[in-house]
């Protein structure tokens, strides 16, 4: 019993005469299964998969946005992981804890909130920033010198919905 299955292509007329060229009429069947053969066991493209691979990278990507794009507008509560590795003591929380909820905050409202200079303030705060930089590579917490969300002079967390998720190890 046979153990081959048949199959009918289509072809540019340029590529049949070249198949005959090379095979004949009568070897154009052998000659088509030979070059498959040839093709498949040289192995995969490097750039095809090189695509493959970007893709999968891209599914991934969309699976975060997606699950990004389900966290309300307006995040709700600063996770515990972030708390952890960027401040150093319950006033670094209440400081970055006030700014999250308020969406900015001057040196002057949190001196009143926490209860220390304005100078302490600001050193916090700068290592704060340094912190967050650090685990997400980008600006989080930023110094706003322009008017912003009716304050001048404002900290500002630019990104907030990423300080709802733990940070990537």
């Amino acid at each position: 019993m046979n153990d081959e299955s048949m199959i009918t292509i289509q072809i540019d007329k340029e590529l049949l005469e070249e198949i005959d060229r090379r095979a004949g009429k009568k070897g154009r069947s052998a000659f088509i299964k030979q070059a498959i053969r040839e093709y498949l066991n040289k192995g995969p493209d490097p750039e095809i998969e090189k695509i493959w691979e970007e893709i999968e990278i891209l599914k991934k990507r969309i699976a975060d946005l997606e699950e990004y794009k389900q966290i309300p507008e307006k995040p709700e509560y600063i996770d515990r992981k972030v708390l952890e590795k960027v401040c150093k003591d319950k006033i670094d929380e209440q400081i970055l804890r006030y700014i999250f909820e308020n969406q900015a905050a001057t040196t002057q409202e949190l001196e009143n909130v926490v209860n220390l200079s304005r100078r302490m303030i600001l050193e916090r705060l700068k290592n704060m920033a340094s912190k967050l930089n650090a685990l997400y590579g980008t600006k989080i917490l930023e110094h706003k010198r322009e008017l912003y969300k009716g304050k001048r002079q404002a900290w500002v967390i630019q990104k907030p919905r990423l300080l709802t998720k733990p940070p990537n190890p």
